[in-house]
């Protein structure tokens, strides 16, 4: 037996209970067009799903799947999206989407919270580390290793087969295919070279 309940005004707002034997099932239905029902597998909702106060916590005893179609999950803050998880090509895509807004990696060090890694979108990503980076692998430089806030004191691979020292804006040295340059530019600086014998041999 199905068993219909309406709302008495307008008779489009309802509630459905179908007795199929197949998949008997419940429907709940706003304007004539169906909001929830009950399915073989679950619940289906159209629509959104709103709490207007306090939260709202999904519970579960396995994992939580989330699945769109449109490979995309938004992060919206008082229906402003500011950050987006997609599937691009089968790579997993994590997006801040508000202009110049950082993605910050926040963590917890001995009770206290630590900022591990800020990726400043106002300067096309630069990466800023907390602490310590080890490099399990090779680390591969285009340019330059500056000195923070100093920085014209930097150690730098200018061009093939080229390894520059400069400090103060001035190359000391270079590690050239053909050799090893000191002073290149004709600085008024010395050379020297100390031993156990000698505080300073200048050349």
């Amino acid at each position: 037996t199905n068993i219909t309940i309406r709302d008495e005004s307008t008779g489009k707002t309802a509630i459905d209970v179908l007795n199929n034997t197949n998949a008997p099932l419940v429907k709940l239905r706003y304007d004539n067009a169906t909001k929830l029902a009950t399915t073989s597998g679950g619940i289906s909702v159209t629509g959104d799903i709103s709490n207007a106060s306090g939260n709202l916590t999904l519970d579960v005893a396995g994992s939580i799947v989330l699945d769109a179609d449109s490979g995309e999950v938004d992060i919206a803050d008082g229906g402003t999206v500011i950050g987006r998880f997609r599937n691009v090509s089968s790579n997993f895509r994590i997006q801040s989407l508000v202009s110049d807004k950082d993605i910050v990696f926040v963590g917890n060090d001995g009770g206290s919270d630590i900022t591990a890694l800020t990726l400043d979108m106002s300067d096309a990503g630069t990466a800023t580390f907390n602490s310590d980076v080890y490099v399990g692998g090779a680390l591969y430089v285009p340019n330059q290793i500056i000195h923070t806030g100093d920085t014209d004191t930097y150690l730098q691979f200018d061009g093939a087969n080229k390894f520059r020292v400069v400090t103060n804006g001035a190359e000391r040295f270079a590690v050239v295919e053909e050799g090893v340059v000191v002073n290149e530019d004709s600085h008024d600086h010395d050379f020297r070279v100390e031993s156990n014998d000698n505080a300073n041999m200048l050349f």
